[in-house]
């Protein structure tokens, strides 16, 4: 039987548990936690909470999703730009 857990945060695989006698290893995968390498926990949760918090504090904001807003092509840039327009922003028409 594996104790083995993959700790995963937004997604992005951060690291790797490994259960050593009564505790759990944590053995970095993402470059931002390697600072957290070698440490050892008491449970898989107290790993995750831990890796959590070393993000949340260390890492700084996490990235800005843009989920739901709709894909532009490079036409549509290029021509914002060239109206002088400010990219990202659009007029809503008159009467509204």
């Amino acid at each position: 039987m594996s104790f083995n857990y993959l700790i995963e945060i937004d997604e992005i695989d951060t690291g790797i548990l490994v259960r050593e006698g009564g505790a759990y290893a944590f053995h970095a995968v993402d470059a931002r936690v390697q600072a957290l390498d070698g440490a050892v926990f008491p449970s898989a949760p107290a790993a995750e909470r831990a890796v959590r918090r070393f993000l949340r504090e260390r890492a700084g904001p996490r990235p800005v999703r843009w989920a739901g807003t709709p894909r532009r092509e490079i036409g549509d840039w290029a021509g914002s730009m060239l109206s002088g327009a400010t990219p990202g922003l659009v007029a809503a028409p008159h009467g509204r």
